[in-house]
């Protein structure tokens, strides 16, 4: 009788431990593959309304005439429940520097969704491929994203900035293409 006890306890035993094993296994998170999205830069809007922007299908330059002084535009950062603004971990911005005078930049900012004003991480800029804004060509720029975790709260935007075209009319036009994010 006291073998038979001993019997059913190793069994009871064995069978747990056979049913925890097993449903940490199964129950183990799968490896999910990294999200990402990317958005034209045609959904972005002028901050700066004195200056003259052109639309070229999908990306944004300005106009070659009168324009000596650089212009900003700013987009929105995608945040849903699926793909929260706060899991970003990389942000890509590409478009084309054409300026010797100046070069494109790009920063991750929050507008405060409870009061005025926001805040911006540091800039990145295709200047800083080289020593300088002598950097011609096409770039792919990562902007800090650490903003977004900082303030989970609040609504989350890239603002670009393009050079100047100077002397107006001397061709150089830098231009931005899109965005995309990987969480």
């Amino acid at each position: 009788m006291a073998f038979q006890t001993k019997l059913n306890v190793a069994s009871i035993a064995a069978a747990f431990v056979a049913a925890f094993l097993g449903g940490l296994l199964f129950a183990a998170p799968q490896l999910a593959a990294a999200a990402w999205w990317a958005s034209s830069s045609a959904a972005c809007r002028d901050l700066s309304p004195q200056n003259k922007l052109s639309r070229f299908s999908s990306y944004i330059t300005q106009e070659q005439d009168d324009v000596s002084s650089s212009i900003s535009v700013v987009c929105a950062l995608p945040d849903t429940s699926t793909l929260p603004k706060e899991t970003l971990v990389d942000v890509s911005v590409y478009g084309r520097d054409s300026s010797t005078l100046g070069w494109v930049s790009a920063k991750v900012c929050v507008g405060f969704y409870n009061s005025l004003g926001g805040a911006c991480g540091a800039a990145d800029g295709s200047g800083m491929l080289t020593v300088g804004p002598s950097y011609t060509g096409n770039f792919a720029m990562h902007p800090p994203v650490a903003i977004l975790s900082t303030y989970p709260s609040d609504y989350g935007y890239l603002e670009v900035t393009i050079p100047a075209v100077y002397p107006p009319g001397a061709g150089g036009a830098s231009s931005f293409a899109g965005f995309e994010g990987t969480q």
